[in-house]
């Protein structure tokens, strides 16, 4: 019971466009890539609010008007005993509605667990070891409460207007640290097309909205 004990007081934390005129994105990762399997049969498709299809990608033009590119594998790769599409840019299949991800369970044990990117459920938290705004991990913890990323559905059926284009069939989502004051966002996500837009608040007026990411052109796959 005394080795029990000090495995399970350890506690690690790493932070570590739909236009036809396609574009190959150029993507790269810090990690070793998932295996490609070709046998894929027993797919699992993304949910409608982040469609990450095989060969989907998402441009967008930041503060400083760099383009910073979301993209997804090229197939469905094996994951958890389930054919999914890959996101690159976390090198992380894509479960349904958020991204599976392995961490320290104790014990020399790792597990696979999903880290939610929205829920379809007005105002119902959701506990995020994978932050999606700004792809900090957590690779080990214990229970629960020592998660430290939130996401919050906080509007179900909105729509917004960038760049002249009206967005419908949107929904909020609000994703805060509560360990970190400053770690508070709002990502829009249309339906059928992904992220659109991401504001980051003020740390001096939180009513206030930067505008951090928006969408300039996307590609959803198939």
């Amino acid at each position: 019971m005394r080795y029990l004990g000090l495995f399970f007081i350890i506690l690690l934390i790493s932070s570590v466009s739909c236009k036809k005129d396609k574009v190959e994105p150029l993507i790269t990762t810090t990690s070793e890539p998932i295996s490609v399997n070709n046998d894929c049969t027993d797919i699992e498709e993304p949910g409608r609010y982040f469609p990450g299809f095989p060969n989907s990608w998402w441009k967008y033009i930041d503060l400083n008007s760099d383009t910073i590119i979301y993209s997804i594998s090229s197939s469905y790769e094996m994951c958890d005993n389930k054919c999914r599409p890959v996101f690159l840019n976390l090198n992380k299949c894509i479960s349904d509605r958020g991204l599976a991800h392995s961490f320290y369970a104790g014990l020399g044990t790792a597990v696979i667990t999903v880290s939610p990117i929205y829920s379809l459920t007005l105002d119902s938290v959701l506990t995020c070891p994978v932050s999606f705004a700004t792809f900090q991990e957590q690779t080990a913890f214990i229970g629960q409460e020592s998660i430290k990323f939130k996401r919050v559905t906080t509007n179900l059926d909105t729509s917004l207007v960038i760049n002249g284009t009206n967005y419908l069939n949107v929904i909020e989502v609000y994703e805060y640290d509560k360990f970190v004051a400053d770690h508070r966002y709002f990502d829009y996500f249309s339906r059928d097309i992904g992220l659109i837009r991401r504001d980051s608040l003020s740390v001096a007026d939180t009513s206030i909205h930067i505008p951090i990411l928006t969408i300039d052109n996307y590609f959803i796959g198939n």
